[in-house]
């Protein structure tokens, strides 16, 4: 996609589902990984009690990334739920990058870490496609837009206010004659 091209919104939307079902398919795997470390017993209990905690933030990523991929999915036209879904994406693979590096830390091999490519590829996929220029530009787009209303919004609230006081203003004089 070039710079000021139009984004396919419901292209986009089903390519963030892909991913968020490859990230939900491939959880288990990512789970697995905590077997695959390699403890002494005196550091195991604290060190599996970290794993199982960024693995349980990990999976409530994947939750929030999905539900917010299956809302966009439902309206495309959504620059909120588009917002939302690359939000939860970028979290989730970060998160996954984090739980994959801890691993990696306490021992996780390369014939480890292969178990999750389907994941760690699709994270890639999905950083290419939330991070083109297109649609960069549209998020930023929808938020000055955002902005605008709001000043437009705060201008018009204003008006409102002097419209009232000056309908005060009138009852004060119809009440006084």
């Amino acid at each position: 996609m070039a710079p000021g091209e139009p984004v396919a919104t419901r292209r986009l939307a089903k390519l963030l589902f892909g991913v968020a079902a490859t990230l939900d398919g491939g959880r288990s795997s990512v789970g697995l990984l905590r077997e695959s470390l390699n403890l002494r017993e005196a550091t195991r209990e604290p060190v599996m009690r970290n794993a199982d905690a960024r693995f349980g933030r990990y999976a409530g990523a994947v939750d929030r990334f999905k539900a917010s991929v299956s809302s966009f999915l439902d309206r495309p036209e959504s620059m909120a739920g588009l917002f939302r879904a690359v939000a939860t994406g970028h979290e989730a693979c970060w998160r996954l990058e984090g739980f994959t590096r801890f691993a990696e830390t306490y021992g996780a091999g390369g014939a480890d870490l292969m178990t999750v490519l389907s994941s760690t590829q699709s994270c890639s996929r999905f950083r290419r496609a939330a991070m083109q220029p297109p649609v960069v530009e549209l998020l930023a787009g929808a938020l000055e837009e955002n902005d605008e209303l709001r000043g437009d919004v705060e201008t018009l609230r204003e008006e409102l206010a002097e419209l009232e006081r000056l309908l005060d203003d009138l009852r004060r004089i119809d009440e006084g004659e």
